[in-house]
């Protein structure tokens, strides 16, 4: 009598090998989808995962690539190497002033203590650069002009 009621309380309580399997499908049921959103999660280079700002920044960004390219197809040689040179004749005339714009970055940024000062220095030296590119689109405009050429369009950061 007392071993079948010790049969009956072994059976209420399962036996080891029922929750080692019970703990196994448990573990396949909630192991495999959380492997996979952490994936997903530490992937954000998957189109998939990827920001709608991300995917039309991209995509707009080869469009304007693939339209530069098939606009510099028209151009005869005797075009391309006129702007190479005036490409080439500003970046051979602006070299010291984008080293000494680099060194001030570096020295604003070492002199700077806490993230507002730094934040400062950047967007002074942002400015800086749009400046000195701002220069740059003109130089090359004039001499696309020159040429019978039509104007590149300022392109700021993010500007759609």
């Amino acid at each position: 009598m007392q071993s079948q009621s010790a049969k009956n309380r072994s059976s209420k309580a399962g036996s080891p090998s029922d929750q080692a399997i019970w703990s196994a499908c448990m573990l396949r049921i909630f192991f495999i989808p959380c492997i996979t959103l952490s994936t997903i999660t530490l992937h954000p280079n998957d189109v998939q995962a990827q920001s709608l700002f991300e995917r039309r920044f991209q995509q707009r960004l080869e469009q304007r690539i693939e339209k530069r390219r098939r606009e510099e197809a028209k151009l005869t040689d005797n075009q391309k190497q006129q702007l190479f040179l005036t490409r080439r004749s500003w970046i051979m005339s602006t070299y010291d002033e984008r080293l000494a714009l680099l060194e001030s970055t570096r020295s604003c940024l070492q002199r700077s203590k806490n993230f507002v000062e730094g934040e400062k220095c950047r967007s002074t030296q942002l400015q800086a650069w749009r400046e000195l590119l701002q220069q740059r689109l003109q130089v090359i405009n004039t001499e696309r002009q020159r040429l019978s050429l039509a104007p590149l369009r300022s392109v700021l950061l993010f500007g759609f």
